[in-house]
């Protein structure tokens, strides 16, 4: 019995832990301040520039990108948007590594997708790095937004 007793209280100090983790800093709102692809020996914004935002909660999160001109249109396509709709998202960190399990997605085939990035938080500015290959050239800063 001795054991067990042991075996429960390590589980629920790691998964606590877990928990705690999601919460250290990440919720809240934030601006997508820079997203850059490295090509070869050089730094490009990606697709000529991108803008967008990242909620998260205590365990959950969205996210919706756009290029910058989105706001510019032609009005006679009022009803029309061509640009992706937001991604929602289950998340949990371990160590410096976020996964976001996709419970959302323009893309179909990316529903259910686990996606990693490597994190960074300094005061009120983050920073993230996928790690799967076909995005793994993508840098992104963002900006907390004070309420």
């Amino acid at each position: 019995m001795k054991p067990l007793i042991v075996v429960l209280t390590l589980a629920s100090f790691v998964l606590s832990s877990c928990i705690k983790q999601n919460s250290k800093g990440l919720e809240g709102m934030w601006k997508l301040s820079e997203m850059n692809v490295l090509d070869k020996d050089s730094i490009c914004p990606f697709l000529g520039g991108m803008d967008g935002y990242l909620l998260y909660g205590k365990s959950y999160g969205a996210l919706h990108l756009f290029p910058k001109e989105y706001w510019v249109y032609d009005s006679s396509f009022a009803n029309f948007n061509p640009f992706p709709t937001p991604i929602e998202a289950q998340y949990w960190i371990n160590g410096d590594t976020i996964f976001h399990l996709k419970m959302s997605h323009s893309n179909p085939t990316e529903f259910g997708d686990t996606s990693l990035r490597i994190i960074k938080m300094v005061n009120d500015t983050l920073w993230m790095k996928p790690v799967e290959m076909k995005n793994n050239r993508l840098r992104l800063k963002w900006i907390r937004i004070k309420p």
